[in-house]
């Protein structure tokens, strides 16, 4: 189940090659590829206190800061708040291994905000850092081209073509982080995503991102509600931004198909989507795939 849903969305595993080479203190963005194959980098000019950079890595955006004076030593996870140009702070979850701490930004409006401002405060660890931003746009348009994926703005240019009678399901026909015809589904509700992979009559998996999720990677039992039914098992995974469940039932899947919500108890509590027109969405897919 891993591996299908990591080839749906192309979550890579987080790298410990961000911020091999960077620029010195005081100088201007320089772009590379890093340690792992596939990644590219913008380092920042970094300051006497903490080096950081922009990180393509397969179609996720990623802050790197590494030889923080200040950054706590041990591995793990740690709560971050970042401001940009002194905004309200966004919180999130930064996962450290070996002195790197890596936050996931992804492609969305808070990356765009990110290039677009002209300084990031990092607060992590009873510590804050400015990182200042001028020119992170066409430094990171230059990681993406590094790296073989769209920029940010080429993204923006594909929205998701509207399914009828499929409620608020789109489908990306196609997808710049990915060559031909991809036939992928999404709802978007605020900052969580929500798509599925249909390969079997008998298999669906149900997919849900969160850039802010940080979650391990494990494998589980997940309780869930259809239409605020009877409480159903079925198993789980879960791995950063991502929470997928699979079901093997066809007649669950026909139950699915007619529903209005689907309410499930992950790890960081309930959550509940309204997969109404999901039937409509998975003939369109069918259709996408034989077109």
């Amino acid at each position: 189940m891993r591996m299908i849903v990591g080839s749906i969305l192309a979550i890579a595993a987080l790298t410990s090659g961000v911020g091999a080479k960077g620029p010195a203190t005081g100088e201007a963005w320089q772009v590379g590829r890093a340690l792992t194959p596939g990644v590219c980098e913008a380092n920042g000019a970094g300051t006497k206190d903490i080096r950081f950079a922009l990180v393509v890595m397969g179609s996720d955006f990623e802050l790197g800061l590494w030889e923080g004076k200040d950054l706590p030593k041990a591995d793990g996870r740690y709560p971050v708040t970042l401001s940009l140009d002194d905004d309200a702070p966004v919180h999130m979850l930064a996962s450290a291994k070996g002195g790197l701490f890596e936050i996931s930004l992804g492609r969305g409006e808070l990356m765009d905000a990110v290039v677009h401002a002209k300084e990031m405060t990092v607060s992590l660890a009873g510590h804050s850092y400015r990182l200042r931003l001028a020119g992170a746009a066409a430094a990171l348009d230059r990681a993406a081209r590094c790296a073989g994926k769209p920029t940010l703005a080429e993204e923006h240019e594909l929205p998701p073509v509207p399914i009828p009678d499929g409620g608020a399901w789109g489908l990306y026909e196609t997808l710049p982080t990915a060559t031909g015809r991809v036939c992928i589904p999404a709802i978007k509700d605020g900052e969580v995503s929500t798509t599925f992979l249909h390969d079997k009559p008998d298999r669906l998996f149900l997919i849900w991102k969160n850039m802010k999720w940080d979650f391990p990677a494990q494998t589980f039992d997940l309780h869930m509600s259809i239409d605020g039914g009877p409480d159903i098992v079925v198993p789980a995974h879960t791995e950063r931004v991502l929470l997928s469940v699979m079901i093997t039932d066809a007649v669950l899947i026909q139950r699915l198909r007619q529903a209005e919500t689907l309410s499930v108890a992950s790890p960081l509590g309930p959550l509940k989507t309204n997969i109404r027109g999901l039937g409509a969405a998975l003939d369109a897919v069918e259709r996408c795939r034989k077109s």
